[in-house]
């Protein structure tokens, strides 16, 4: 009889680990304790048959009850793996800016010596203005009457020659003033010359180098239009900037 009940306990043990192998995939925990439970009934039933037993088999129910428990309360580790860090997008191919030439001479800005030269101003291969052209003609430079005094007005029209002249540091200037066919020739070449100067100070006074800027005073004698008009008359007197020789 002893040997039967080892070969019953030694069953209900290794039915007990494969049912609970069974539910431990399922981490039903408490089935799998009520089936260790059963099994060491199931014992100690066997084992009360013989009245001799009877303790015996009530240890072994409790016994298989508590190994049922153990078995399934086994606690597994759960390992976290980190989060991939997302893939950042690529950077975007720089844009490959196209060789611009600003103010239209001919010469690339890169290479452009002589940067916003007006528009028409003819240049040599460096992008300055060629020698003896006209740089720029401002009509409307008025003065005082019968005199060199600038007005508002010609301030005004004169500081729009400033950035000009400043792009084109390295250009010699010459400021030539001319005047109408009213008065004496040898009166207006002198008014002409006072008045070239007059814009020559104007203009260092604005910051324009003053080894740039020559003033030179030339009358009547270079019209632009015959004097027989106030509006002709009003264009012969002018100041003109002319790149030196």
């Amino acid at each position: 009889m002893k040997a039967f009940y080892r070969l019953a306990v030694a069953g209900a043990v290794a039915t007990s680990l494969s049912g609970c192998a069974t539910l431990e995939k399922s981490d039903n925990r408490v089935l799998c304790a009520l089936l260790g439970g059963a099994i060491g009934g199931t014992i100690g039933a066997v084992a009360a048959s013989d009245k001799s037993d009877e303790e015996a088999g009530v240890a072994a129910g409790v016994f298989g009850a508590g190994l049922g428990y153990l078995l399934c309360h086994r606690t597994e580790e759960t390992i976290t793996l980190p989060e991939a860090a997302p893939t950042p997008a690529p950077a975007p191919a720089p844009v490959r800016e196209q060789p611009r030439d600003s103010d239209g001479d001919g010469v690339l800005d890169t290479t452009d010596a002589c940067p916003n030269t007006p528009r028409g101003t003819r240049v040599d291969n460096r992008g300055c203005p060629v020698a003896g052209q006209t740089l720029l003609r401002l009509e409307g430079v008025t003065f005082a009457y019968d005199s060199a005094t600038l007005t508002a007005d010609a301030k005004t029209t004169l500081d729009k020659a400033v950035p000009m002249l400043k792009d084109n540091a390295s250009v010699r200037v010459n400021v030539d003033g001319h005047t109408d066919s009213r008065g004496s020739e040898q009166y207006n070449q002198s008014l002409s010359q006072r008045r070239a100067q007059a814009v020559v100070d104007y203009l260092i006074e604005k910051g324009i180098a003053r080894d740039q800027l020559t003033a030179r005073g030339f009358g009547e004698s270079a019209p632009v239009a015959a004097n027989d008009s106030e509006a002709n008359m009003a264009r012969n007197r002018r100041v003109e900037f002319v790149v030196a020789q």
